[in-house]
């Protein structure tokens, strides 16, 4: 599958903006910024103007579960809580998070690798994305797992070997993957700490039937921005936040499903879609058995091409 080796970083992802995070900048105007431009992380410079870290929605939602933590801890009144719980959240400022939450190390690619070696560091080594640099070592672009799927369905008539076998001849264990869900009557609340305690970016809402009715991830945290009425909704049950991001937002009515048997190129075409980072794997009873992971995805590209 020499596809990924004939293309180099150069080719497909030419310089574009890069928006950073100054170390100085609050929590709430982050936020903000990484909703209004919609992206899930971006590098944090120092006063110096060095890069010093990757800040993404995960460590967002662990400073505000730990925050919560806090308050809840010191007994406060539940009207109390929820300011004090905004102010915390409208001052502190993204150089102080490194004493609450682990910030990722950024990790570096030249113009001049191809789409093997990317595919290979964000299969193998766990990474959810790569800064791309020039000869003078300037920041220039930002590759992710979304963006490498968007690369293989541009070229999907290059993996016919693979786009027509189901996604159970790939060997991902998709079964013995835990599926973490939440009750939809559960309080949002409850959500967000179970993203923190099973170190994941999505859980799957199910009712009480088990059967899946929705996804909560660590980006829904953008319709939780300080605002005494927002911050109500980390106690509203997770069915009625659902209801309300799928109002307020252009998320999926659905959350994205597909069977043990699915073909290979049928997830793809679901992932590109819909832009989602995850495809629910359920059974004929819409009760949630696997999930297949943009990681997934790229292993099982990585390893047809060997």
């Amino acid at each position: 599958m020499d596809v990924l080796s004939s293309y180099t970083i150069k080719d497909l992802y030419p310089p574009r903006t890069i928006h950073f995070i100054d170390e100085n900048d609050k929590v709430t105007d982050v936020i903000r910024m990484l909703s209004n431009h919609n992206i899930y992380s971006a590098p944090i410079l120092s006063k110096r103007n060095k890069i010093i870290g990757l800040l993404s929605f995960s460590d967002l939602v662990e400073f505000a579960i730990k925050s919560h933590d806090d308050l809840e801890s010191w007994g406060h009144e539940h009207f109390e809580s929820f300011l004090e719980h905004n102010e915390r959240m409208a001052v502190t400022k993204i150089k102080q998070l490194n004493h609450i939450v682990d910030v990722d190390d950024p990790i570096y690619i030249g113009t001049q690798c191809n789409m093997r070696d990317v595919i290979k560091k964000l299969s193998e080594e766990d990474i959810k994305r790569i800064l791309v640099i020039d000869e003078n070592k300037n920041v220039i672009n930002i590759i992710t797992q979304s963006s490498v799927i968007e690369f293989i369905w541009s070229h999907k008539s290059k993996f016919s070997d693979i786009w027509d076998k189901p996604i159970s001849e790939f060997n991902i264990r998709t079964r013995e993957k835990q599926v973490v869900s939440i009750n939809e009557k559960e309080n949002l609340i409850n959500a967000f700490k179970l993203l923190r305690k099973a170190h994941v970016s999505a859980i799957c809402v199910v009712n009480d039937d088990n059967q899946l009715v929705g996804t909560i991830s660590v980006k829904d945290l953008r319709t939780v921005t300080p605002g005494l009425t927002i911050m109500q909704r980390l106690y509203i049950p997770v069915k009625h936040f659902l209801k309300k991001i799928r109002i307020e937002t252009k998320a999926p009515k659905r959350s994205i499903t597909c069977s043990e048997n699915e073909e290979f190129g049928n997830i793809i075409e679901k992932l590109h879609e819909s832009s989602v980072h995850r495809v629910w794997i359920v059974d004929r009873h819409m009760k949630p058995i696997g999930a297949i992971s943009l990681q997934d995805i790229l292993k099982i590209i990585y390893n047809a091409s060997k």
